[in-house]
């Protein structure tokens, strides 16, 4: 007898589906996603589940590999001005914050009423607000690639990371204490490139979703 579990219609991964919407065409989604999932389906009949989703994942990387070949043919001047602009848009928040909270904090002599203080606010506040502005970054980069959304995003996302790898690697270069500095920033980048991601995907998720009501409508 069949378990209740072998009757149920196969499921692809959701990760890997998810990784799919948000890397290919809001327009091209349904369509692309329909087709691998019947090709799924299939396999799950014939060889098993674990080689279809196996073969699943596969050909959500390829896919996602895909995109950004396309991207960068199609549009690369679309890349390099979102990426740049958006790398810019995340130093120049930070330097405009970072000054606003010295000049308040200086200007009411907190480092020299309350030093402790005044190293707090001029360090982790700071560091959270650079998260929240990579979100929202994330996002206004993800609005304006439309259709390359997440190649876009996910680049000036990598971007952030290699910068603060060079750091590290300058202050090894230079013979200072970088690990330290490196223990006590990692955490802040990697929060900071997730959330990058977030905003982007959060955009890209709309776009699906709104591209998705008229079909259902019709239907």
């Amino acid at each position: 007898m069949n378990s209740q579990t072998d009757l149920q219609p196969p499921e692809p991964p959701r990760i890997a589906a998810w990784l799919l919407r948000l890397h290919t065409p809001a327009d091209a989604e349904e369509s692309i996603l329909g087709d691998l999932l019947e090709e799924f389906s299939g396999l799950a009949v014939a060889p098993g589940r674990g080689f279809a989703r196996s073969w699943y994942w596969r050909q959500t990387l390829k896919t996602i590999a895909d995109a950004f070949g396309n991207a960068l043919r199609a549009a690369p001047w679309l890349l390099l001005v979102t990426v740049v602009g958006g790398f810019w848009s995340i130093g120049f928040a930070t330097r405009s914050s970072l000054h606003a909270m010295q000049v308040l904090l200086d200007a009411h002599r907190v480092y020299e009423l309350k030093p402790d203080a005044y190293l707090f606010w001029m360090k982790f506040p700071m560091e959270m607000g650079r998260v929240i502005m990579c979100s929202v970054i994330g996002a206004l980069v993800a609005f304006a690639a439309k259709r390359i959304e997440m190649v876009a995003v996910t680049i000036l996302a990598l971007v952030q990371i290699v910068l603060f790898l060079a750091g590290a690697a300058a202050l090894i270069a230079g013979g200072r204490d970088w690990l330290h500095w490196f223990l006590v920033m990692l955490p802040w980048n990697g929060l900071s490139f997730l959330a990058t991601l977030a905003g982007g995907a959060i955009v890209r998720t709309g776009r699906s979703r709104a591209s998705a009501r008229p079909s259902a409508a019709s239907s």
